[in-house]
């Protein structure tokens, strides 16, 4: 019997370009042959990549491999993780370059310079930047940050030269640095990047490529309402701010340090455990998920609950920890922002106010 034909996604798909761009970015494939288990993995911020990566990168996954990929949360760290199980997804991330373990000397796909117009590069670029860019406000002269930088740095220069000159000819105002170790830093990788700077940089980039994640969009929505976006926001503050539920001049007040995480996630925790106990959840159970996150996950209970937002309980199960209509509205709020970033540059949204990772669901214990 001859052996099955090779799986090849359809390379002239636009969403399989972006897809890539995706995970030169910021994914790994993986082969275990001890388990028998082989596919690959993106990786993004638990907080601000989310709902970019569960409402929009799944579906690219979806669309191209037809696969639904599953989300998990690492233990010991803020990352969330997209995993394939595949291993004809594998052989085909293989087949454009791609293998498992460190990502080093990358080289752009052949086929993605296959049109001398640069079209087909467009959402592989677009995947790329959603994911690994940043996009961050300096002030220059004034006292606020209003002057917009798109950058890509990665730790394979000689492919951002690559990107680079792709961009150069495509016409964009697109400047490049690179970045040495210093003298005897020899553990230190050297890193380049692309970037653009400037309302006329930034909005070539919206024109010729766009972008999908929201992390980056509700910045320039900010930017757009105010004249500036504050820096070390999470994408949840973002939403209150475009709701108008927080003063963007109030980041500029100074924030008391924080023993338990990085000040800026612990607004975005707190509506985090909003959105998870919309659906009853124990207590124990709720902090025992959150690993790492335990200590931070208990403080942020109890100033919910002073605040109305959640309500505590028992019930034969235990203590039970719940939104409280109070929380719901104020979730409903920051769902108005979704809407608003839907309407203003058309991006998919989460599908309810009480969107979580989908590591945190678990049965309602009503």
């Amino acid at each position: 019997m001859a052996s099955p034909k090779p799986f090849q996604p359809d390379r002239s798909k636009a969403s399989f370009a972006e897809e890539l761009g995706v995970h030169f970015g910021n994914g790994s494939l993986f082969d275990d042959r001890r388990w028998n288990k082989a596919g690959f993995d993106i990786y993004g911020n638990l907080y601000d990549d989310q709902p970019y990566l569960e409402f929009h990168v799944s579906k690219l996954i979806e669309d191209v491999y037809g696969i639904k990929p599953r989300s998990y949360v690492h233990p010991r760290s803020a990352t969330l993780i997209l995993r394939t199980h595949s291993r004809n997804v594998l052989r085909a991330k293989e087949d454009v370059g791609l293998h498992p373990g460190m990502k080093a000397c990358l080289s752009l796909p052949p086929f993605l310079q296959a049109y001398e117009s640069g079209e087909a590069i467009v959402p592989f670029l677009r995947g790329l930047v959603d994911i690994e860019g940043s996009l961050r406000f300096r002030k220059q002269f004034r006292d606020c940050h209003y002057y917009p930088v798109l950058e890509c740095e990665m730790s394979d220069p000689p492919f951002i030269k690559t990107l680079y000159a792709k961009l150069m000819k495509l016409g964009m105002p697109v400047a490049l640095r690179m970045r040495h170790n210093p003298t005897g830093e020899y553990e230190r990788r050297p890193k380049g990047s692309f970037y653009l700077s400037g309302w006329k940089g930034i909005n070539a980039w919206l024109d010729r490529f766009g972008l999908a994640n929201p992390k980056h969009l509700s910045k320039l929505l900010i930017a757009e309402k105010y004249g500036f976006c504050p820096p070390q926001t999470s994408l949840d503050e973002r939403l209150a701010i475009i709701a108008g539920e927080m003063d963007p001049r109030s980041f500029y007040e100074g924030r008391l340090g924080d023993l338990i995480a990085v000040p800026r996630y612990r607004y975005a925790h707190e509506v985090m455990v909003m959105r998870i106990a919309c659906q009853p959840q124990t207590l124990p159970s709720l902090v025992y998920r959150m690993k790492v996150r335990a200590k931070l996950t208990k403080s942020a209970v109890a100033k919910l609950v002073s605040l109305k937002a959640l309500r505590v309980r028992r019930n034969g199960l235990g203590t039970v920890v719940e939104t409280t209509e109070q929380g719901v509205e104020r979730l409903r709020i920051l769902f108005k922002a979704w809407k608003e970033l839907k309407s203003r540059f058309g991006i998919t949204i989460p599908d309810s106010l009480s969107y979580c990772p989908s590591a945190f669901r678990s049965k309602n214990v009503n």
